[in-house]
């Protein structure tokens, strides 16, 4: 039979299917051998026992062993009463006690020979990161951020023609920090720029000093192994007021910047404080004019060093 559009479209939708069932069926053994985070129902008075919210229905058995794991800890912990919905688990050690309270997450590895082929640097990644949020009351915090700045170029949109001249600057910013994911925070605040171009043609000096409102999100990757780091990007955009000093007279008018974007690390301390360290680039639109003349649109753009602290 020869082979026309339609039984082509058939024979695609069937083979389709199939990938799709075989790639459901990957899914679901793959869900079953990883991490996951579970909340602790209950904890004995000695420490020694605990119970959480998965029973025979995740597959748990009587005498199952496995692993748990806090931001500080593993252990090995045996089921000895298992529900369809619950599960009781009681740790190896008779001196020791487990390190968490009812309401907490832990990290869940039900198999303990898979566990056992990954290094404690693989156990506490992605998992640990997301205990430590979730068992975080705190879920918003303060930062302060300082920006050396320096000119990479400059261009006035009426002659389409690049400046030339150096151009440094210092920006001071203080944000609120709203961390809504472990992954992903959002941050709000405002910033003070204070910025000098020294001019070759015509030979000028012009200081300039913005007022801005500043939006940014930052995405956060997985810390670095054994260690308390990360690597972190962001996107973000501001809008303010310019104003610009030239032989003692004043341009005015507004400045926006978008976007701008940021690759740094960030050193994570107790619980949301952190030291970050980043270098950004950023493209910001100025429109400015003298009392006595029309406005004046430049685009600049700037590389950017910052250093911020969290607390």
């Amino acid at each position: 039979m020869p082979l026309t559009a339609d039984t082509l479209l058939v024979q695609y939708n069937k083979y389709m299917k199939i990938f799709l069932f075989l790639l459901l069926i990957l899914a679901q053994l793959g869900l079953q051998a990883a991490d996951k985070l579970v909340i602790i129902q209950s904890v004995s008075q000695s420490g020694q026992t605990f119970a959480i919210r998965s029973g025979a229905r995740e597959g748990i058995t009587w005498g199952q062993e496995s692993l748990f794991s806090t931001e500080s800890s593993a252990f090995k912990a045996r089921a000895y009463e298992v529900t369809r919905f619950y599960s009781v688990w009681k740790i190896h050690d008779p001196r020791g006690s487990v390190p968490f309270r009812k309401g907490d997450y832990v990290v869940f590895t039900g198999s303990i020979e898979l566990a056992g082929i990954r290094d404690a640097g693989q156990i506490q990644g992605q998992s640990l990161e997301q205990i430590s949020f979730m068992n975080s009351g705190k879920k918003s915090t303060w930062m302060v951020r300082g920006n050396l700045t320096s000119g990479i170029s400059e261009s006035v949109t009426e002659t389409d023609a690049e400046r030339s001249g150096e151009r440094s600057g210092l920006q001071f910013g203080i944000f609120y920090v709203f961390k809504f994911h472990y992954r992903w925070e959002l941050d709000l605040g405002l910033r003070y720029d204070r910025e000098l171009v020294s001019y070759t043609d015509p030979l000028i000096d012009v200081l300039t000093n913005r007022y801005l409102g500043v939006a940014e999100m930052q995405f956060h990757f997985d810390r670095m192994r054994n260690s308390q780091k990360n690597i972190f990007i962001a996107l973000g955009m501001t809008y303010g007021r310019s104003a610009s000093t030239i032989d003692e007279f004043i341009s005015t008018g507004t400045a926006y910047s978008l976007p701008i974007a940021r690759i740094g690390i960030q050193q994570n301390k107790e619980g949301l404080k952190a030291w970050t360290f980043d270098l950004a680039v950023e493209a910001m639109h100025v429109t400015e004019s003298f009392s006595d003349t029309e406005p004046q649109d430049t685009t600049l753009i700037n590389g950017k060093f910052a250093i911020a602290y969290k607390f």
